[in-house]
């Protein structure tokens, strides 16, 4: 499932993995699907913080938010 794109080399061309050839279709499943599991996230958060007591709720939104904080940052210094 490799499609070939042109290489800036003359006569020369490269192999593209099948996962950067993606529709809009594919495009728009993705972010819908990511959007879904990042919203998730708030309701364990919620299931979490009701099955603890009332002084560990903090640590549990706290944990909650680095899991999802960590990620976007390495992500976007790299």
């Amino acid at each position: 499932m490799t499609s070939t794109a042109p290489n800036t080399f003359e006569n020369e061309t490269e192999t593209t993995p099948w996962y950067y050839d993606m529709s809009l279709e594919d495009t728009n499943w993705i972010i819908t699907s990511s959007f879904m599991i990042f919203t998730m996230q708030t309701g364990f958060g919620m299931l979490e913080s009701g099955c603890v007591s009332i002084k560990n709720e903090v640590n549990i939104m706290m944990k909650n938010v680095v899991l999802v904080a960590f990620p976007l940052k390495t992500k976007s210094t790299s």
